[in-house]
């Protein structure tokens, strides 16, 4: 069993160490019920309440139980001061979680599935679970799934991230979806409505890359293989930088002479992606080349129409 521990500024039902006493130091979460053998692999810390992921894809979590946001299925319990399972037996059933998301002062959850479906759970007072529902005292106890039939049509969810009342999500082609709470401008949409459906977030298409949420540091510098390759007419590119460099991305012909330069600026240490369009080029074999300070590195693609 992989152990961890809860920090300070915790409620007193959130520690997950079975009591209910505030601690100014870490404490174990308790392992001896339904993490028993399990090895964890993410956690998140909502408001008053916990979330943990295990390594099969399951999904625990304790502490304050109010709008649901246990996801234990019913109402019965009003907080849990050690881990409980949430429920399994209906959206999630054969689901394998592969992210999660919780923040504080949130009272929902949500969860990302290796398909890159949305769930989510708790409270749903301004549509932040995305089901197509909302209003006062509107939450739920059990995950739902969120709706699929408009913009997320054909989508692949690849990250998710729970703001206080309002939700956000990423897809493969590097669009980003909002639902929720909109009284802020939140949703990014060019709207003050909230929404109980995602919608899409304007004024993204021209941004060339987004740092990627990983929360580790890059250890070397590196410019990976693109993907899809082949590809038409989209590919993505990504790179991650060891130290805060001035850095040159750019794509070349078989010929060596330079098509387009997608990144031409100073970047931060991190990890990038760029998504590269090539419906205005011919197919063929070509060429991108990442400098960073003294680094270079040249990988080849396929455009394929």
């Amino acid at each position: 069993m992989e152990s961890f521990t809860h920090g300070a500024a915790m409620s007193t039902v959130d520690s997950g160490d079975n009591s209910t006493t505030q601690s100014l130091v870490p404490v174990q979460v308790d392992t001896s019920g339904v993490l028993s053998g399990k090895t964890i692999t993410a956690i998140a810390a909502g408001y008053v309440h916990t979330v943990a992921l295990d390594s099969d894809g399951k999904l625990y979590a304790w502490g304050d139980n109010y709008h649901g946001k246990l996801g234990v299925g019913d109402s019965s319990t009003i907080n849990s001061n050690v881990p409980v399972e949430v429920d399994a037996s209906g959206v999630l059933s054969g689901k394998t979680i592969t992210a999660i998301a919780a923040v504080a002062g949130s009272s929902h959850t949500l969860a990302l599935d290796s398909d890159g479906k949305v769930y989510g759970w708790g409270d749903n007072h301004y549509g932040q679970l995305g089901d197509g529902s909302s209003g006062y005292l509107n939450f739920s106890y059990v995950p739902v799934t969120v709706v699929t039939s408009g913009v997320l049509s054909g989508k692949t969810i690849t990250a998710i991230a729970a703001g206080g009342d309002h939700t956000l999500a990423l897809d493969s082609d590097m669009k980003v979806y909002a639902w929720g709470n909109d009284s802020q401008g939140q949703l990014g949409n060019g709207f003050d409505s909230d929404s109980e459906v995602p919608v899409e977030v304007r004024g993204l298409q021209s941004v060339g890359d987004l740092i990627l949420p990983i929360s580790d540091v890059p250890t070397e510098f590196a410019l990976e293989a693109n993907y899809p390759n082949p590809f038409n007419p989209t590919t993505s590119i990504n790179y991650q930088l060891l130290t805060d460099s001035k850095v040159e991305l750019s794509v070349f012909d078989m010929n060596g002479k330079k098509i387009t330069t997608l990144v031409n600026e100073a970047k931060s240490t991190g990890y990038y992606s760029v998504t590269w369009d090539a419906s205005n080029v011919s197919s063929g074999i070509d060429f991108y080349r990442l400098q960073a300070g003294d680094f270079i590195d040249t990988k080849k693609m396929v455009y394929m129409k």
